[in-house]
């Protein structure tokens, strides 16, 4: 791009004053001394120098140092000024010294062997008479005033990258098929009648809904991921109680497994409908999968078009490979994967991502609990103390928007590698082994009469368990007749076993 291109747009958005137009040249008739028209020679090309874009940085400074070359052959110039200004022009410009020195000896060369001595023209009337006076003209300085033509050049490009971004975002919009949603004036957007939730899962997954399920280590994550994509793809209840709608097509991002452990993974899942599954296996190429460039997940965008449900398992290696904090930068992921679901099509998905070892909640930026419509949870049991049991049953719990499932446990199958819930949650699962105990204390003689409340959680921490543990047990065994209340002395509340519950009935 030419120099003078520049010139003209720094003109046209007020930088610097627009140029004037050439004049046409007369032939030059003498030698003559003109100072005015050597430093604005020297003036015009430094310029030009400083405001040189890119590719053509040397080739302006060489024709600088060539014509200028030929005024100090003349005597206008002095050679030291022109190296020194056009020096400084460079610099500006973006050219190290080793560069400037060799192109300024090659315009010198140049314009010796070819011009020489250029003749300089009459001068024009550039004084002022006062009170019989010479006045001269002030010029500029030529670094101060070349620094800030380079200041004035960078504000403009910046000018132009900000409004170049602008553009760009809004031809991405379109290109995506987004548009900004208008506004809907309070009437008309109460008059819409409500719907009744629907379910692609029945009380698990809302039709359009977005689901984090959240797993503890070693806790059963790859069995329940395959049983809903087998349930999803076929329609099989879920866990053996939740009626699936079927999904049409189904995208399997897959971030841990080995291809060849994923093939015969889905292999024992005996899937019916396997052609509304697609696999996308990421293992070891995750960053090829850089959603949160737009580009990149344009591109993704376009491949995987059509599909109705993404189930991405898992988030962790995701983060990983774009070098993301889980503790800090997962929403960045998390927002960008909207975008993808959105771009392609996708109206549901379901993100896997692991909770801490001891933990019950995911791991990393707050974001996570923010980000689902709905939050699935795998646990394992735990002894009264919260500790790990080994070998312990697994547990399955869901709560969000339109859902809410108590925890309750899960059983393997593993002739049909299937998962059922089977009972209730770790609470009561501690809370049937307490009322076990209670039926053993009140069977004992030396309580024939009874206990009160009290006296029996006491007991009860006698054998080992919590006082909230305790109370809880004791509940449960009056609301399901294991235990019935009479009034004893002073209006107490005696705990007597029920007959039927009595040990030898």
């Amino acid at each position: 791009m030419a120099a003078d291109f520049w010139d003209q747009r720094l003109a046209d958005y007020g930088v610097i004053p627009q140029p004037q137009q050439p004049r046409p040249e007369t032939p030059y008739t003498n030698n003559g001394d003109n100072p005015a028209y050597a430093a604005a020679a020297l003036r015009n090309e430094a310029e030009r120098v400083a405001l040189a874009p890119e590719g053509t940085r040397n080739h302006t400074l060489n024709v600088a140092a060539f014509n200028l070359a030929s005024l100090a052959a003349a005597g206008a110039l002095n050679p030291q000024d022109v190296d020194d200004t056009l020096t400084i022009a460079a610099r500006q410009a973006g050219l190290d010294d080793t560069e400037i020195r060799a192109t300024l000896a090659s315009g010198r060369r140049g314009s010796a062997e070819k011009v020489g001595a250029r003749t300089i023209p009459e001068p024009a009337v550039n004084v002022t008479e006062v009170n019989s006076h010479t006045i001269t003209e002030p010029q500029p300085e030529p670094e101060r005033d070349l620094h800030q033509l380079a200041v004035q050049r960078k504000a403009y490009e910046l000018q132009i990258l900000d409004e170049a971004r602008a553009y760009w975002t809004r031809q991405r919009a379109t290109l995506m098929g987004q548009q900004s949603p208008p506004m809907i004036p309070m009437p008309q957007f109460l008059a819409i009648p409500d719907e009744d939730a629907t379910y692609r899962v029945t009380d698990l997954l809302p039709i359009g809904a977005r689901v984090l399920l959240a797993a503890q280590y070693k806790a059963g994550k790859t069995s329940m991921v395959a049983n809903l994509l087998r349930c999803l793809a076929d329609g099989d209840t879920f866990l053996g109680q939740f009626p699936v709608t079927p999904v049409n097509r189904i995208l399997l991002i897959d971030t841990e497994l080995d291809e060849r452990m994923l093939r015969r993974w889905l292999r024992d899942q005996g899937i019916r409908n396997q052609t509304s599954i697609n696999i996308l296996s990421l293992r070891g190429r995750l960053s090829t999968f850089n959603i949160v460039d737009d580009r990149t997940r344009a591109d993704w965008a376009t491949r995987i078009t059509g599909a109705d449900l993404i189930l991405l398992d898992c988030l962790r290696p995701c983060l990983d490979a774009l070098g993301l904090s889980e503790d800090k930068e997962a929403g960045v992921f998390l927002t960008a994967f909207d975008a993808l679901c959105k771009e392609c099509g996708a109206d549901e998905a379901v993100m896997v991502h692991h909770m801490g070892h001891n933990s019950e909640r995911s791991r990393g930026d707050s974001r996570l609990l923010d980000w689902p419509d709905v939050l699935w949870k795998i646990v394992r049991d735990t002894d009264q103390d919260g500790g790990d049991i080994e070998n312990g049953a697994r547990f399955f719990s869901a709560i969000g928007r339109d859902v809410h499932v108590p925890e309750s446990q899960l059983d393997w199958q593993p002739e049909t590698r299937t998962l059922t819930i089977c009972g209730g949650g770790r609470a009561e699962r501690h809370a049937d082994t307490a009322i076990a105990d209670i039926m053993d204390i009140l069977s004992h003689p030396a309580h024939s009469d009874g206990l009160g409340r009290n006296q029996l959680v006491a007991k009860l921490k006698a054998y080992g368990h919590s006082r909230n543990l305790a109370r809880l047990a004791i509940q449960r065994a009056v609301d399901t007749s294991v235990l019935v209340i009479r009034t004893g002395p002073r209006n107490a509340n005696i705990h007597f076993l029920n007959p039927s519950h009595e040990r030898g009935d």
